[in-house]
């Protein structure tokens, strides 16, 4: 059941205004907006905590595709015994992101006006290191290696 938003919350002491909203936490004014026409848009979904979206995303990432899930589990043996990565399918993504995107899809389109079918592609491949959350934080436990695959 979806709730809309529907004015200020009768319920609150003190109303926001939009220039109190994000100071809590970092939040960019593209990210405000946003959020806020998605409100008004498709309503406040039943669970705002951060387990609720973390579950959220564990599960989206769980979909099976004809490729396999989104992310895989995959053990890397190292010198203090296994460790257990998430690794992002890139054959399962490439399909989900052509099934749902139509500015991907686009992309890949024109990528194959120019480049054609017939021969293989020439890729380059990019690393980084990235960080979803301060990357100045003294214990960043989300750093994750990223790459990146672009026609070259």
């Amino acid at each position: 059941m979806k709730r809309r938003a529907a004015g200020p919350n009768p319920r609150a002491k003190h109303p926001r205004n939009h220039m109190e909203l994000g100071r809590d936490s970092y939040v960019s004014q593209s990210g405000i907006t946003k959020l806020l026409k998605s409100v008004r848009d498709v309503g406040i979904p039943n669970g705002l905590s951060e387990r609720t979206f973390l579950r959220a995303r564990k599960d989206a990432t769980q979909r099976m595709t004809p490729y396999g899930k989104l992310v895989e589990m995959e053990e890397l043996p190292t010198s203090n015994g296994i460790i257990k990565l998430a690794v992002q399918n890139p054959m399962a993504i490439f399909w989900e992101s052509m099934r749902t995107s139509a500015r991907y899809r686009s992309l890949v389109e024109q990528a194959v006006q120019r480049v054609g079918t017939t021969e293989p592609w020439g890729l380059a491949l990019y690393n980084d290191g990235v960080s979803p959350t301060d990357s100045a934080a003294h214990h960043d436990k989300r750093k994750m290696t990223s790459f990146l695959l672009v026609t070259a």
